[in-house]
């Protein structure tokens, strides 16, 4: 903070936590230090199905429709929570394997250093309120498996991915489709 922004790029704020909802999960932390795991769970189960999803869905249909929201530069405070599932539902929309959504949000871990030390300060200057930063190790890393079981919850709930944004995010087949034109590559044409 504060964001740095390109010249002359359009600003569009879609926080996804809301009415206190980033305190609350703060507060869960701290009373759940031994089931940070599960803890983490309802944070992601959190960001997709109750604060998100909303905000998720304004996103991509922004992106599909606006010439202008291209490039995009789609961010938060770690970069690894909400932008990682925003990242990973947007590349799985455009038929990216899981493994390789897997691998992309995994990438985020190579800030773990900073993610620590950051914490480490903070803690050290009684922020922390008796927790010292290997207390809290699990919130600092992109662990693929929180990816999992989301898509795995939308998958059995919903169908698929595209399921689950039609029913909480307000993005039908039609938004998808733009997506897809705008965001992928036309298929190399067939040798003769």
């Amino acid at each position: 903070a504060p964001d740095r922004l390109p010249p002359g790029a359009a600003y569009v704020r879609l926080p996804f936590n809301e009415n206190g909802s980033k305190i609350r999960q703060m507060a869960e932390v701290i009373v759940n230090l031994r089931r940070m795991d599960e803890v983490m769970l309802q944070i992601y189960s959190g960001l997709a199905f109750e604060t998100g999803a909303a905000k998720l869905g304004a996103l991509l249909r922004i992106l599909a429709a606006d010439d202008r929201a291209l490039p995009a530069l789609i961010h938060c405070s770690a970069g690894k929570d909400r932008t990682g599932l925003t990242a990973a539902v947007l590349l799985s929309v455009l038929g990216v394997p899981d493994a390789v959504i897997d691998a992309d949000y995994a990438l985020s871990n190579r800030s773990y250093p900073a993610f620590y030390e950051g914490i480490a300060r903070h803690t050290g200057s009684g922020w922390g309120m008796g927790l010292v930063a290997d207390d809290i190790h699990p919130l600092l890393l992109a662990d693929p498996v929180m990816l999992r079981s989301m898509f795995a919850h939308m998958r059995v709930r919903y169908g698929s991915v595209e399921g689950y944004l039609a029913e909480c995010a307000d993005v039908d087949e039609a938004v998808l489709a733009q997506l897809r034109a705008r965001l992928l590559e036309p298929d190399d044409p067939e040798p003769a």
